[in-house]
C-alpha cells in the first residue's frame, strides 16, 4: 500500500462505521413516522403522498386552504420514491431504500471519478465517504431528512464526472449525457442546479468555439425538456413572492446558523489551500480555467459578497458547503503525495486525523439519532383522528415534537386538513405572513382579538394544543372543548 493511501485509512475506516451505524439508526424510520424537531423529511414523505393522491401541479387541498404540488418546490426526488412507494406500498419503507439506493449511486459516481482520476481504491473509498458520509451530510440526510438536496448531490456528482471525462477531450455524441443529467438536476433541487451551473462554465472555458456550441446547445435542450415544470415553477415563485423569504441573511447569521457558517467558513479557507496544492502540480491552463468559476464562487462565498450577487444571494449555506466539501474531498485525494513536502504531508495526515475524531464526536455530540413517538406524540395522534374541519395547531409552550410534522402526519394517514402546513414556499407569502403575524401577536398578549376573527377567515374550525392553553381557550375565548387526551386537547371554534 502507498504511503498516501496510509493517511486515509484512518477517516476511511472511521467514516465508515459511523456511516453503517447511522444507517441502522435511521432504518427505524421503516416502523416509526418522524415527529421530532430536526425533521424536514416529514414535508418530504406527504409530497410523495400527495403526488400519489393528487398528482403533478394539481390542488393539495390538506395544507394552506389548498396549495399546487410543486408549484415552487422540484418534483425530481418524490417521483423517484414514489417508484419505491408503489413497489413495495409502505411510504417509511419506500423512502429508506430509496436513501440506501442513492448512497449505491453516489459511490458508482464516486467509483468512476476515481477511474477518471486514476487514484486507487483506498482515495475512491475516502472520496466517497468525505462527500458522501461526512458529519454535516449524516445529520442532513439521516437525521434531518432533507433528501432532495441529497439527491441533487449524487446526481451533481455524476455531471462532474462527465465534465472531468471531456476537459481534455474532444467532445463526441457522449456529451448528451450531460444534458440528460442536467435535466435530472433542474427538477431534482435548485440550489445544486445553479452551483452546477457555475461549475460548468468551466468546460465552456477549456474548449474551443465549435465545443462550446455543441455543450450550450446541449444544456438549452435540458432546460426546454424541464420547462414543463421548470416554466410554472417561475411563475408560481414570482407570483408567490418565495423569494420574500430571505435565505441570503442566513449567510450572515452567525448566531442562528453558527454551525453552518463556521462550517462554510473552515471548507472555503480549505479549499483554496488544496487547490493551491493541486495546480502547482499541474501548472496549466486548462486546469486554472477548468476551476475558476468555482475559485471565483469560493471567494464570494468565504467573503459572504455572495449575498448581493443575483441568483447566488438565494441560496442557503447547506448547499454552498455540500459543494465546497465535494471540490475539498476532490483535491484532496487528487493531490500526489509523493511530490509534497514531509511538513505538508504530516499536516494534512494529522489534520485527517482531527477530521476523523472530531466528526465523529460532532456526530455524536450534535447529531440526535432517531427519536421514537413520546407519550406526548400518542395523545396528539388521537387527537388528531377526532378532527373534523380545518384545524391549527398552537401552543405557547411548543411540544417536543414538531407542530409541522404533525401537519404532514395528519394529512397522509387520516387525511386532515388544516390552514397552516410545512415551508411557506408553498403558499402565498401574504398568507403566512400574515397568519404568522397574528399567531406572534396573540402569543405576545394572549389577546383572543383579533385572532379568532382572523381563523374564522383563514376557515379554521378547530384548534389542536396543550396544557395551559386548553383551559385559557376555553375560559377567555370561548372556545368548546371537543377532545382531550392526557395534557393534549381539541377544541372547537364556536
Amino acid at each position: 500500500m502507498r504511503t498516501s493511501d496510509k493517511i486515509f485509512l484512518l477517516p476511511v475506516i472511521v467514516f465508515s462505521l459511523n456511516l453503517l451505524y447511522r444507517l441502522v439508526d435511521a432504518s427505524k424510520l421503516i416502523t416509526t413516522f418522524p415527529l421530532d424537531y430536526v425533521n424536514d423529511l416529514a414535508s418530504y414523505l406527504a409530497m410523495v403522498h400527495f403526488f400519489d393522491v393528487y398528482g403533478f401541479l394539481q390542488e393539495v387541498p390538506n395544507w394552506f386552504n389548498g396549495f399546487i404540488l410543486f408549484n415552487t418546490y422540484p418534483p425530481g426526488w418524490a417521483v423517484y420514491t414514489y417508484f419505491f412507494y408503489k413497489v413495495f406500498g409502505n411510504l417509511l419503507l419506500a423512502t429508506y431504500i430509496s436513501t440506501i439506493s442513492l448512497y449505491i449511486l453516489g459511490f458508482i459516481a464516486v467509483y468512476l471519478i476515481g477511474k477518471e482520476l486514476r487514484i486507487s481504491l483506498v482515495k475512491r473509498l475516502a472520496l466517497f465517504l468525505f462527500v458522501f458520509a461526512n458529519p454535516m451530510l449524516i445529520g442532513a440526510v439521516l437525521k434531518q431528512g432533507r433528501l432532495p438536496s441529497f439527491m441533487a448531490l449524487v446526481i451533481f456528482t455524476y455531471l462532474v464526472y462527465i465534465a472531468l471525462y471531456f476537459k481534455e477531450r474532444q467532445v463526441n455524441w457522449k456529451i448528451v449525457f450531460l444534458g440528460l443529467i442536467f435535466v435530472l438536476l433542474i427538477l431534482t433541487h435548485q440550489p445544486e442546479t445553479v452551483l452546477s451551473g457555475v461549475f460548468l462554465l468551466g468546460i465552456f472555458l477549456v474548449k474551443k468555439w465549435k465545443e462550446r456550441i455543441v455543450i450550450a446547445t446541449v444544456l438549452f435542450c435540458s432546460v426546454l425538456v424541464s420547462s414543463f415544470w421548470l416554466i410554472p415553477f417561475l411563475y408560481y415563485t414570482f407570483t408567490l413572492n418565495f423569494l420574500n423569504i430571505g435565505f441570503a441573511n442566513w449567510l450572515l447569521n452567525f448566531k442562528g446558523y453558527f454551525w453552518n457558517n463556521l462550517i462554510g467558513i473552515i471548507l472555503s479557507a480549505s479549499f483554496f489551500v488544496l487547490f493551491y496544492l493541486y495546480y502547482r502540480q499541474r501548472p496549466t491552463r486548462t486546469t486554472l480555467l477548468f476551476f475558476a468559476p468555482v475559485l471565483v464562487l469560493n471567494f464570494l462565498y468565504l467573503t459572504r459578497l455572495i449575498v448581493f450577487v443575483p441568483i447566488l444571494k438565494f441560496i442557503y449555506p447547506d448547499p454552498f458547503n455540500d459543494f465546497l466539501m465535494f471540490f475539498v474531498a476532490l483535491f484532496l485525494v487528487s493531490i500526489r503525495y509523493r511530490e509534497l513536502r514531509r511538513f505538508i504531508k504530516i499536516s494534512i495526515a494529522c489534520a485527517l486525523i482531527l477530521f476523523s475524531i472530531m466528526g465523529i464526536w460532532y456526530n455524536m455530540t450534535q447529531t440526535p439519532f432517531f427519536v421514537e413517538h413520546s407519550e406526548e406524540d400518542e395523545h396528539f395522534i388521537e387527537l388528531i383522528q377526532k378532527v373534523e374541519g380545518k384545524y391549527i395547531f398552537m401552543a405557547t409552550e411548543l411540544p417536543d415534537s414538531y407542530p409541522s410534522a404533525y401537519a404532514a402526519y395528519a394529512a397522509i394517514y387520516y387525511n386532515k386538513s388544516t390552514i397552516h402546513g410545512w415551508g411557506e414556499m408553498f403558499k402565498e407569502y401574504e398568507y403566512t405572513h400574515r397568519l404568522e403575524e397574528y399567531l406572534v401577536a396573540y402569543f405576545e398578549k394572549h389577546n383572543c382579538q383579533p385572532l379568532l376573527p382572523l381563523l374564522a377567515e383563514y376557515n379554521a374550525t378547530e384548534i389542536l394544543t396543550h396544557k395551559e392553553d386548553c383551559s385559557y381557550f376555553i375560559e377567555e375565548c370561548g372556545l368548546i372543548e371537543k377532545a382531550r387526551s392526557g395534557d393534549a386537547c381539541l377544541l372547537k371554534i364556536p
